[in-house]
């Protein structure tokens, strides 16, 4: 039986720690290795990795900051999933 390899994205979150500090054996990566509101980056990493699962743990969790940072919001939410997606989509995963 071989070994899942599981992505997490957003490793230097919250969750992604969490997750982490639970299962060491899964790849947990932050911005700097994988930033999810760049496609080339994305697509790049995902490309080198062929993880069998991925858990998008990107996101920001300051609402406060949030309501007057809607634009980065939007991109790390809405446009980091999409990205995502998009690149799994690509690469057939």
């Amino acid at each position: 039986m071989s070994v899942l390899r599981i992505l997490v994205l957003g490793g230097a979150g919250k969750l992604g720690r969490e997750l982490r500090r639970q299962r060491p054996a899964i790849i947990a990566v932050g911005r700097s290795d994988c930033d999810v509101t760049d496609f080339p980056s994305v697509e790049n990493f995902l490309r080198s990795y062929y993880p069998d699962v991925v858990i998008l743990a990107a996101g920001l969790t300051d609402l406060v900051w949030q309501e007057s940072h809607a634009e980065e919001s939007y991109r790390v939410h809405a446009l980091g999933t999409t990205h995502v997606v998009s690149a799994l989509v690509e690469l057939g995963t």
